[in-house]
């Protein structure tokens, strides 16, 4: 089944009212998601994403992809997504609106991410009300509209992923279709090798080897070339981020198991029915394959910190072409019931799910736009939450968990506390290696934390009833000599940071003499 302009037109028009319905979800959630400060609405995007925007607005400025210049460490995970950004920080915007431009950049490839749902359905023959409520589930699952939201490559990463699922799904050989996404999937992000290596089996089960095998080598050139451009930049075969966040197998194991656990348990239809149409070989179960491996590859990682499936999200949208295929055919169901089952097989949606709390955004852009207004252009600063602050204060910045330093990124990962459950163990990954006193070496001017100022005047948070709200490297800064010696006693005092963040200031600092007269940005 071969695709012409009018399917493409009629999987637009079909697509149209769930691309409706996401509209309206990221509208709020942007609203929402953004702060009025001294009259300018400013905007983010999740907390690691501002961090490939820091390196996005260096690239744009001249001074390469880094996180403060001179120093050459990838502490971004997609290199293809923190180049668009770049892009975006040619066009005459200011930083309160850069995340917008990315937001809306999204927006539109979830639109033609819909359109590549509904033509994958229409290969699969689903009807044409089926494909309607298709699209209304993909646009309203969480796995779609929450990564969209708020600025992640994975939406890309599911559109490049779904146009090759339609390449397969094509009765003859389709090997452009499938293997030219995928030629940009690998330069999205590395971890989508095993996207790809699934995309090489499906096709070895359905086509001649000499039909694909080409194809599949050439898309391969892209990746192999910017693997030599990254050891010569930066002189690591990975991002700086995956040494940070590489587990034994014996570690990751349990926390994988639990996070595809959560997952099937959020999917149970689409999961049992690609399961089904594997057994029977029915349409579309050669999606199995590509759920095994990625089932593989979130083993050996051991998941992932952020709440959602991300690792597993871009196969969602296939997963419901698929379930609505297979139900169609074992049930023989009318378009209307169909229709009806496409909205039953998405996790129920709420656009409260949509919101990240991923190092308290709100709160730390407002800190990084006060750093920008009270200090020197060359003060430096040392965060925790390494994305709003750096970014918005557009200073000299230590992450003090690593993800831009190569030393800290190469150190054992601290023990997790007895008895901790999966939860927490999913929420510190790639939080388990630090040094606060190997971090500091470098005296930065000012240390930011995302915990009230008065939980730390009273010592709760190293009180046993705190421990659970200051994670262990919290608990290291706060006990750390060159912390408690030369920052501790020499806070930025105001009312506001008194319920939200603490700002501290070096003895040496130039801002010593100046922490008295900040003024906080009055936010609305």
């Amino acid at each position: 089944m071969s695709t012409t302009i009018a399917d493409l037109r009629q999987s637009a028009r079909l697509a149209a009212p769930g691309f409706a319905a996401f509209v309206a979800v990221a509208v709020w959630s942007i609203l929402h998601e953004s702060v009025v400060l001294d009259g300018v609405r400013t905007f983010w995007l999740d907390d690691d994403q501002m961090i490939a925007m820091r390196y996005a607005r260096n690239l744009a400025r001249g001074l390469g992809p880094v996180w403060n210049v001179g120093e050459r460490v990838e502490g971004y995970s997609s290199p293809l997504w923190m180049a668009v950004m770049a892009v975006v920080h040619l066009l005459p915007l200011t930083a309160a609106k850069t995340a917008l431009a990315m937001k809306f950049i999204n927006m539109a490839l979830v639109a033609a991410l819909l359109v590549a749902t509904l033509e994958l359905g229409r290969r699969l023959k689903l009807g044409p009300w089926t494909r309607v409520g298709l699209g209304v589930a993909a646009a309203l699952v969480v796995d779609v509209t929450y990564w969209a939201v708020q600025g992640f490559e994975t939406t890309l990463i599911t559109l490049l992923v779904t146009i090759s699922f339609c390449g397969l799904a094509s009765p003859l050989p389709s090997p452009r279709w499938t293997f030219g996404p995928a030629a940009l999937l690998l330069l999205v992000r590395i971890d989508t090798a095993p996207l790809f290596a699934a995309l090489c089996l499906i096709a070895a089960s359905r086509w001649p080897l000499r039909s694909w095998v080409p194809t599949a080598v050439a898309a391969l050139l892209p990746a192999m070339a910017l693997h030599a451009w990254r050891w010569g930049y930066y002189g690591d075969l990975l991002p700086n981020t995956y040494y940070l966040k590489t587990l034994s197998w014996r570690e990751s194991l349990g926390p994988g198991v639990w996070y595809w656990l959560r997952f099937a348990s959020h999917y149970p239809l689409a999961v049992l029915a690609v399961a089904w149409a594997a057994w029977r070989r029915s349409p579309g179960g050669w999606l199995a394959i590509a759920v095994g491996l990625n089932l593989a590859a979130v083993l050996a990682v051991g998941g992932d910190v952020f709440p959602h499936a991300r690792f597993i999200a871009p196969l969602v949208p296939a997963m419901l072409a698929v379930a609505l295929a297979t139900a169609g055919q074992l049930h023989r169901l009318g378009p209307a019931l169909l229709m009806l089952l496409s909205l039953a097989l998405a996790p129920g949606f709420r656009p409260q799910n949509l919101a990240s709390t991923n190092g308290r955004p709100r709160d730390s852009v407002i800190v990084g736009v006060a750093i920008d207004l009270a200090t020197d252009p060359s003060s430096s600063v040392a965060v925790l939450p390494a994305g709003q602050i750096p970014y918005f204060s557009d200073r000299p910045a230590v992450d003090l968990l690593g993800k831009s330093d190569r030393a800290i990124a190469r150190l054992k990962p601290r023990d997790m506390p007895v008895g901790s459950g999966w939860t927490e163990v999913l929420a510190r990954l790639g939080h388990r290696k630090f040094d606060i006193g190997l971090s500091l070496t470098s005296r930065p001017d000012l240390v930011v934390t995302h915990l009230p100022y008065r939980h730390i005047a009273s010592g709760w948070l190293l009180s046993p009833e705190g421990q659970a709200a200051a994670p262990a490297y919290v608990r290291a800064l706060l006990t750390d000599p060159t912390f408690l010696a030369e920052y501790r006693p020499f806070p930025v005092q105001n009312h506001w940071l008194e319920e939200h963040c603490s700002i501290f200031v070096h003895r040496d600092s130039r801002e010593v003499t100046r922490r008295g007269g900040w003024t906080i940005p009055e936010p609305r």
